[in-house]
């Protein structure tokens, strides 16, 4: 004979069901806090890695635009503009002129404090790509 009422057999699985899926609900709920907190940083830090990286494109553009005007106190001497400062804690920008038989360069390098402490964003760019000759050469 088959029982008439099927619910007294499934009423211990129901309850098993609904504790895991409050453990569960509980769980996921625990986790959103921090899962906000680390995305919040890492929207932060992607916003000040762009203003680095935008921020040393601006004086490489100001640089070549003084071309040949540029002496080594204005790259030794180069200031962050206020707006980076305030966003980029304890910014420093650094210069470094390179001249080889290929032209004059600048290695500008940008850090400021995050965290794990990686290294500088750095960019690169030509002040001068026509070294002068040194009239031993002839063109033929």
């Amino acid at each position: 004979m088959i029982p008439l009422d099927h619910r007294m057999h499934r009423s211990g699985v129901a309850q098993i069901e609904v504790v895991v899926a409050g453990v569960v609900l509980f769980a996921l709920a625990s986790l959103l806090p921090s899962l906000g907190y680390h995305l919040s940083r890492i929207h932060k830090e992607s916003l000040q890695y762009q203003i680095a990286v935008q921020t040393l494109a601006n004086e490489l553009s100001r640089l070549r635009s003084l071309e040949s005007q540029a002496s080594a106190s204005d790259l030794e001497n180069l200031q962050l503009p206020s707006y980076v400062l305030k966003r980029l804690p304890k910014a420093t920008l650094h210069s470094v002129i390179v001249r080889d038989p290929l032209g004059t360069r600048v290695q500008l390098s940008l850090q400021w404090e995050r965290v794990g402490n990686p290294p500088p964003v750095e960019m690169v760019g030509w002040l001068d790509t026509q070294p002068k000759s040194s009239g031993s050469e002839e063109s033929p």
